[in-house]
């Protein structure tokens, strides 16, 4: 499966500007391409080292302490309850129809 991703997503993803991309894909030595351009394989390769190399960070901590400071959803147990009920249905209607066959 060959994926297709544009130079706009990869910058849009990176959060960096069309440009940036663009200049880093002309250090590679890749053809000159616009924001629309749909990138190869290699030029997505030679891009992402670039990119993270010059968007590395030290460390992590920042990142961490923002995921533990949102509040937890309570979609998870909301689907759960669902799901039970759901069970509890499924198996009373399934003993109704034993019983009614049987």
């Amino acid at each position: 499966m060959v994926i297709k991703v544009k130079v706009s997503d990869v910058a849009a993803g990176f959060g960096v500007q069309n440009k940036e991309v663009l200049d880093l894909l002309a250090q590679c030595g890749a053809a000159k391409k616009s924001p629309s351009t749909v990138l190869e394989e290699g030029e997505l390769n030679a891009l992402f080292d670039r990119i993270t190399k010059t968007h590395s960070v030290e460390n992590f901590d920042k990142f961490y302490a923002l995921r533990s400071n949102k509040p937890k959803s309570q979609a998870p147990q909301q689907k759960k309850e669902k799901n039970f009920s759901l069970r509890k249905n499924m198996s009373t209607k399934s003993r109704s129809k034993n019983t009614s066959m049987g």
